[in-house]
């Protein structure tokens, strides 16, 4: 009977992998009997020279921060004032690295809301939620935030200071 096959092969997820050069690694698992999509987001690998940088344009501010409170003594008594100069700081350190003003950044979390855009103006009765771990978890809040849509990370970085 081939109903029971057709039907099975409806009901089975698809798997599209998305993978850009100096973009954002991450994979979009469909299920279409249900109309639900997983967009799951790769955190940090610390082989790519791309994913790091990628934490340090986003984070640069917030490392400065844990840094000052990790290696001096009092960190927390630190006046606002310096606090302030030392997230300046940490903007321009990610600023420098990242080229300056006229270098062009892709952050992944803007190439994968994209991509979900562009996903839900093809399918508009899908629902689409990211996931991430890591890195991919604040890429996968950030993205969601942009799209107005849900997100699960697990071990992610807080992005509520972004």
């Amino acid at each position: 009977n081939n109903t029971s096959s057709d039907s099975e092969d409806d009901a089975r997820a698809a798997v599209e992998h998305h993978h850009e050069k100096l973009a954002a690694t991450f994979q979009h698992f469909r299920h279409r009997g249900t109309r639900r999509s997983v967009i799951a987001v790769r955190g940090t690998e610390p082989r790519f020279a791309k994913d790091m940088f990628q934490n340090m344009m986003l984070f640069a501010e917030v490392c400065m921060v844990q840094l000052l409170a990790m290696f001096v003594p009092g960190g927390p008594l630190i006046p606002e004032s310096i606090l302030k100069d030392l997230v300046s700081l940490g903007s321009a350190s990610a600023f420098a690295i990242g080229g300056g003003a006229g270098a062009k950044h892709t952050y992944y979390h803007e190439t994968v809301a994209a991509y979900a855009a562009d996903f839900a103006s093809l399918h508009p009765d899908e629902e689409i939620v990211f996931a991430g771990h890591s890195l991919g978890g604040a890429v996968a809040q950030l993205a969601a935030a942009l799209s107005q849509r849900q997100a699960f990370a697990f071990s992610s970085p807080g992005v509520s200071l972004l």
